[in-house]
Order: structure tokens, then sequence, then C-alpha cells
């Protein structure tokens, strides 16, 4: 997904790992809505 090719250059950009983790999950907040098939499928 474009989404989180953007979000992996973004967190080398940042390079901030407690950043990123913290990215992650309100990704994983976003999209457990529509399915957790998807976020599983990407990670």
């Amino acid at each position: 997904m474009l989404v989180f090719g953007l979000y992996k250059k973004h967190e080398k950009h940042r390079g901030g790992i407690p950043w990123a983790k913290m990215h992650f999950r309100l990704m994983r907040l976003a999209l457990a809505p529509f399915g957790k098939q998807i976020v599983n499928d990407d990670f």
C-alpha cells in the first residue's frame, strides 16, 4: 500500500524508533475498522 511506503520513508527521515512505534499503533487503530486482514497482510 502506498501509505506504508510513505510511512517507511518518513520513519527513516525522522530516525526515531519510539516515534515509529507510536505511529505504527496509530496506523493500526486507524485501519482496524477496515479489517485486521489488511494489517496482517502488510506487516
